[in-house]
């Protein structure tokens, strides 16, 4: 019996640019990876870039008609800062056609919460094991509880949408040294993200994330 033939790609039909790896309330180091999804049904001179106020902007990559897809982009910024604006853009022979912004973005070095992660990059995030247990730093002079969420990200398109929650629980903080601790969570799958909130009697202080893998 002969293989069946591969499936036809769906034909683009929709222009549309997204960033997939950030999200408003975030904090990122001063050079950070940026995963921008993207959809261009009919612009000749496609491209998509990247910017903020303070970053040395990357440049713009190019992308044929007809084609969608993700691209990564190097921000780097200069100095800590809080409440920037990150914009992706859609453009046609250089001008922006359509654009995605997520902002409250916080630039720290360090962020007052972090996760121990792996050098492994993937889809913008940096990366943990699902199968290990998680820890990180934190500052105590900023915050004085780490809460862990696990979420299932939506599926890439035009359409924004949140993650989906799925998992929840406080780590064990060590304020005397600035070390979190939380065992092995069972529910947490590959591709699922991880959220680690700082918080300080209860307000919101600073949120990284990291990809499990």
């Amino acid at each position: 019996m002969a293989d069946a033939a591969p499936a036809t790609p769906s034909a683009v039909t929709e222009n549309y640019v997204r960033i997939t790896s950030l999200y408003s309330g975030d904090c990122i180091p001063l050079n950070v990876f940026v995963q921008v999804s993207y959809s261009n049904a009919n612009l000749e001179g496609g491209g998509v870039g990247l910017g903020c106020g303070g970053a040395l902007a990357p440049p713009d990559q190019p992308v044929a008609k007809g084609t969608s897809g993700s691209l990564t982009f190097k921000l780097g910024h200069r100095a800590v800062a809080s409440g920037h604006t990150v914009t992706a853009a859609l453009k046609n022979w250089g001008v922006p056609v359509i654009n995605d912004s997520v902002g409250s973005i916080s630039i720290g070095n360090p962020c007052s919460v972090s996760i121990t992660v792996q050098d492994r990059i993937e889809s913008g995030f940096y990366t943990v094991d699902a199968n290990r247990p998680l820890d990180g730093k934190f500052d105590p002079t900023k915050g004085n509880e780490v809460v862990l969420l696990v979420e299932q990200p939506a599926a890439e398109g035009q359409c924004v949408q949140p993650p989906q929650l799925v998992f929840a629980d406080p780590a064990v903080v060590n304020a005397d040294a600035g070390t979190w601790t939380h065992p092995v969570i069972k529910s947490a799958r590959k591709g699922m993200l991880l959220r680690a909130v700082l918080t300080k009697d209860g307000a919101v202080k600073s949120t990284v994330r990291a990809k499990f893998v």
